[in-house]
This record gives C-alpha cells, structure tokens and sequence, in this order.
C-alpha cells in the first residue's frame, strides 16, 4: 500500500524548561496515539515512549494533581507554542504565494520552488 496522510500531528518544541530539553512528537497513522522523543543536551540523553491517548491524559492528569506541574503555566505556553506556529504557517503559505506569483516578464511562475 502506498499513502500519505496531511493532517497527522507532528512537531517539535526546543528548549523547554531549566534543562533545554527538546520534544518531537508524530501521531500514529490511526490517531490513537503518539510517539515522543525527549532529548535532554545537559546529560545527552534520549527518551522515546508510546503512548494512547487514554495513557497520555491519565498521565497529564497524575502530573497536575500531584503538583508536579504547573496546569496553568503548562496551558500558556502550550498556547505560546501554537500562535508561533499558526503564525509560522501563515507566512510559509505566503511565502509560497509569493514565489509562484508570475514573473512580470514572462508571465510565468517560479517553477523552481515546485522542486
């Protein structure tokens, strides 16, 4: 089988808390899930755990009833990080725009930013 899905969600986030560790997270093909890799650069350090979404909130929940992290600070900037990227995705589809505007000239669009 050959496929490709467009609305799976993936990211990366850098720089989080006093360690600097970086997260990347893909969603899995169902969407009942997802994959996380922790990278800590302090310890040069990798993590990669799998996890349902049932597991994922029951952990969110564990971690905000303990006091082990701040609901409220976590939930600002898990908004901070979203508004960057709808912001970055904005000007990448304007950019794109702009290069497949046709050239004045020759009427034709930049083909070379299809490739």
């Amino acid at each position: 089988m050959r496929n490709i899905r467009n609305d799976a969600v993936s990211g990366m986030i850098t720089d989080i808390g006093a360690t600097e560790t970086s997260i990347t997270f893909n969603e899995w093909w169902g969407k009942e899930g997802m994959d996380f890799t922790l990278y800590n650069p302090l310890d040069d350090e990798t993590k990669t755990i799998s996890l349902t979404r049932d597991e994922l909130h029951c952990l969110v929940v564990a971690a905000i009833a303990a006091s082990y992290v701040d609901g409220e600070s976590a939930i600002r900037e898990a908004k901070e990080v979203h508004e960057e990227s709808e912001k970055a995705k904005k000007q990448n589809e304007q950019d794109l725009e702009h290069m497949n505007r046709p050239n004045p000239l020759t009427g034709l669009g930049n083909l070379g930013a299809l490739m």
